[in-house]
């Protein structure tokens, strides 16, 4: 506890560690450290590992709310008993892992989000 006091201190890193973990080979820490940069290699590996699955995750919530709203709609029909066809079609695509053109994407949440609002205006 230096509490502000100017020290030093030292890292005690395992390189099989992280070669898994941020992909960090061998000889590419042996040159870092002999030109006195491995700490702000490590940090600017670490900090593009963390930005690609922050962009990998980006894309699996935008799935996700697709997939939502396409159940939703899915649901909604079902439970309504109209398009029938559609909801077929819906669950044989959907176990064929193909997109049903009637429960498709954004345009159905947009439908979707759109027509709640309508129907909890007119309700209040």
């Amino acid at each position: 506890a230096r509490q502000g006091a100017q020290g030093s201190y030292s890292m005690v890193l395992k390189l099989e560690q992280l070669e898994h973990d941020i992909g960090v080979t061998e000889a590419e820490f042996d040159l870092m450290k002999r030109k006195g940069e491995y700490g702000t290699y490590l940090n600017q590996k670490r900090a593009d590992l963390l930005e690609a699955r922050q962009e990998g995750l980006a894309d699996l919530v935008e799935q996700a709310e697709e997939h939502h709203y396409r159940t939703l709609a899915y649901y909604e029909a079902l439970v309504r008993g109209k398009h029938s066809d559609d909801v077929r079609d819906f669950l044989l695509e959907l176990n064929a892992d193909q997109r049903s053109s009637a429960f498709a994407g954004n345009k159905v949440k947009e439908a979707f989000t759109g027509n709640r609002t309508k129907v909890q205006l007119s309700a209040s």
